[in-house]
């Protein structure tokens, strides 16, 4: 395999364990909760488990295709936490925007108003000059 390849695979890698804590109720996608869900804390430290983990079978990419590890700066480790951050960026709002907006929305009363009308035009705005043709008045 070329090393364009395994590069690929690897960011590949890393898009799902970042992605993993917020999509699995799963600790680290095995093992079932006590309480059948994770609180945010909990994925939060599954997610940095997993940043720890993907790094370091980075680092085993890098010696097994070169030989050796390169010198590496501090920057580096922060620029490589905040992309695993980024990563991270779906399955965060899946898990902590989308989710609660859908179960809030099948919790909500259907209202009359939720129907499929078009919005803005009302049955007292069709104007009976257009022979009946359904066009809204100018301005409604």
């Amino acid at each position: 395999m070329s090393l364009d390849l395994w590069v690929w695979l690897y960011l590949l890698c890393c898009v799902g364990a970042a992605n993993l804590p917020w999509l699995s109720t799963r600790l680290l996608g095995i093992w079932d909760t006590p309480t059948g869900d994770k609180g945010i804390w909990m994925c939060l430290l599954e997610w940095l488990l997993l940043a720890l983990l993907t790094g370091a079978f980075g680092f085993f990419l890098e010696w097994r295709s070169s030989g050796a590890l390169h010198p590496k700066s501090g920057e580096f480790y922060v620029i490589l936490l905040l992309l695993f951050g980024v990563f991270a960026v779906p399955g965060f709002i899946y898990r902590q925007v989308y989710l609660p907006f859908m179960a809030r929305r099948a919790a909500a009363p259907a209202s009359p108003g939720d129907s499929a009308e078009v919005p803005g035009a009302d049955a007292a705005d069709v104007s009976a000059e257009d022979g009946g043709a359904g066009q809204a008045k100018p301005g409604s």
